[in-house]
């Protein structure tokens, strides 16, 4: 049975080593074509390019917030942004802090958001914790870690 000469390894490609140490299936293509493949298919580039951030984890939705918690009928606390209330994921059950902020509260949109991104970056144990952020024509709110 003849080999196909258009299959290509994982192993083609794993290895930055000189051809005398290539493995046996490198060998099986030619090696002009390997050098022209190996570029698009470096592995171990696009491993090291592909990186989870914190941030991508975090959702921004556009639904109504009411969909997915339940908020208690008191407020627990009140800043100068907007009201913190204690609520109940639907799902699961899991106790959240939803701090909601009225959008005139808002002067900056932009610089506000801008911090809303900075927050979806930290991970510390002394910081408050974002999962979420919802928005609707009134309102910003952000779901928070509730301590």
């Amino acid at each position: 049975m003849e080999e196909n000469p258009k299959k290509i390894y994982i192993d083609d490609f794993m290895s930055d080593e000189e051809e005398s140490s290539s493995s046996p299936t490198k060998k099986k293509l030619d090696r002009q074509q390997y050098e022209e493949n190996k570029s698009k298919f470096d592995l171990k580039k696009l491993i090291s390019e592909f990186i989870l951030k914190k941030e991508y984890f975090i959702s921004h939705k556009t639904t109504s917030i009411f969909d997915d918690y339940d908020f208690e009928d008191k407020p627990a606390g009140k800043g100068s942004f907007g009201v913190v209330f204690k609520a109940h994921e639907k799902h699961t059950g899991l106790i959240r802090a939803i701090k909601q902020v009225m959008n005139e509260n808002i002067k900056n949109y932009d610089g506000f958001m801008g911090e809303v991104a900075a927050l979806k970056t930290l991970d510390h144990p002394n910081i408050i914790k974002l999962y979420e952020v919802y928005e609707d024509k009134d309102c910003v709110y952000l779901v928070q870690e509730f301590c």
